[in-house]
């Protein structure tokens, strides 16, 4: 932790093993607050990893995540195809 304030970070993730159990697992949930504080107190965006429903989305945003990425929003897929589809937008 003592190299969070040394490094010139400007975003930290949300493991994806903690974004898998959070809504059966209160550990997870605590660890995942502890992020979003961490990162709002360092001024950092927060971006939660591997998130795959949208119950995981909407449980993330009632935490304070404003930054995600996993399957719910797209699978992986070349450059040329990912340019030429129409953009994917979520209600946030």
């Amino acid at each position: 932790l003592r190299y969070l304030k040394r490094l010139p970070l400007t975003q930290v993730k949300i493991d994806q093993s903690f974004v898998r159990n959070m809504i059966s697992d209160a550990n997870d949930v605590a660890i995942i607050r502890i992020i979003l504080s961490l990162g709002e107190t360092f001024g950092m965006d927060v971006i939660a990893e591997g998130v795959e429903t949208e119950t995981d989305y909407r449980f993330l945003v009632d935490l304070g995540c404003r930054s995600f990425q996993g399957y719910f929003f797209g699978r992986p897929q070349s450059a040329d195809r990912l340019l030429a589809a129409p953009p994917n937008i979520c209600d946030a």
